[in-house]
């Protein structure tokens, strides 16, 4: 089977969206955008957390190639290994409830002699580069750029293994705790909490492109073909849509009533939040929590843009 995808790989000491998570020795440069400032995140979005509100009502815009990889010693991950994984927005330093992301590259072998997995979280991923070669279930499936997947809570895999030099996301609902508490023991991978054969939770994977364009009559920018849309996915925890914006196209002041993360795969933006201007990349997240607001946002050039918005709340 090919044009479809399944999660990413899970490694002896699993990171971000594998299990084990230690944030420790992690660092981030990220903009909080407050006027024309820009401030790292740091110790408050914790204790906002602990006190059950999100840090800052501001839209974030993170380039995580920045962000410092998590290394395990005597793992592949690691910087400059062959199995880099960060951390772009997470629960313990943004305050994030039901969205975090990861962006992973990955070099051909990676995932080869891993073990069975599943989480007890939601996970989405999204590839923008390479291949996998994935089982889940006893089928195995050749995921490529442009596939999404979707794994439900405790949803397995078998086994899943990079076949060509990879670059991807994911995001989990809710968001994860330090130390890898969404991942399911080894033991109990495979089971899930009904136990009833017709509830079994299975990953499911598409890919973006065959997903037909939602048509938006009411919509300038779809009208004058600048802009699509694609409504990948919707579950009980998050919408997933896909948009491709053409150069000059123009989105309107906006604030969110729900929490949202949005992965710029293609092309490049000027966003400005809270009145500041910054460079929305191809690579970089645009995270916004509850009440965050948007100016405006500005395509330089074809770019698309894939976006998970919370829908629990």
């Amino acid at each position: 089977m090919q044009g479809n995808y399944i999660c990413i790989v899970y490694y002896k000491y699993s990171i971000g969206l594998f299990g084990m998570i230690k944030n420790s020795n992690e660092s981030r440069i990220s903009f909080i955008l407050s006027g024309a400032a820009f401030a790292m995140i740091g110790s408050t979005s914790a204790i906002a957390q602990s006190q059950g509100v999100y840090a800052e009502s501001k839209a974030v815009v993170i380039d995580p190639r920045r962000v410092e990889p998590t290394e395990y010693e005597g793992t592949d991950f690691r910087k400059g290994g062959p199995a880099v994984h960060r951390r772009a927005v997470t629960k313990a330093r943004d305050g994030s409830r039901n969205v975090d992301a990861g962006y992973n590259v990955y070099r051909v072998g990676v995932g080869d002699e891993a073990p069975p997995y599943a989480y007890n979280k939601a996970e989405y991923c999204f590839i923008s580069e390479g291949a996998l070669s994935v089982t889940s279930d006893g089928i195995e499936v050749i995921a490529r750029a442009g596939d999404f997947m979707w794994r439900p809570a405790f949803a397995s895999t078998d086994r899943a293994v990079v076949i060509e030099p990879y670059e991807g996301i994911c995001i989990f609902s809710p968001a994860r705790d330090v130390g890898g508490k969404h991942r399911v023991a080894s033991d109990q991978v495979g089971t899930w909490p009904s136990g009833d054969p017709d509830d079994k939770p299975k990953v499911v994977w598409m890919n973006v492109r065959n997903v037909p364009v939602t048509p938006q009559p009411g919509n300038a920018n779809f009208m004058a073909g600048l802009s699509t849309m694609r409504k990948v996915h919707k579950d009980s925890r998050l919408d997933v849509r896909y948009y491709t914006f053409e150069a000059g196209t123009l989105l309107a002041s906006s604030r969110n009533s729900t929490e949202e993360v949005c992965w710029l795969a293609l092309g490049s933006a000027r966003a400005t939040l809270d009145g500041a201007e910054v460079a929305f990349d191809a690579k970089d997240f645009l995270y916004k929590p509850v009440n965050a607001s948007v100016d405006k946002i500005e395509f330089a050039e074809h770019s698309e843009m894939i976006c998970f918005a919370d829908v629990t709340e």
